[in-house]
């Protein structure tokens, strides 16, 4: 991500807010996948996982670049 961001303090604290909320999930369906004895359950957990991850990734890029 090579472009530059202008953020309000409005948006940031929103950023601020998915964050956590993805932080959350992130937790949460990693406990599910180590709770999960059924194998497609897990499969699609980890792909959820996956998905959240980069997706929290690029929230925290987009957050230092406009830092």
């Amino acid at each position: 991500m090579n472009e530059n961001y202008s953020l309000s303090p409005k948006d940031c604290l929103y950023i601020d807010d998915l964050l956590s909320h993805t932080d959350s999930l992130i937790k949460k369906t990693s406990y599910y996948f180590e709770m999960s004895s059924d194998e497609e359950v897990k499969s699609l957990l980890e792909d959820l996982n996956i998905l959240l991850s980069a997706q929290y990734e690029d929230l925290i890029s987009m957050y230092e670049e406009a830092k």
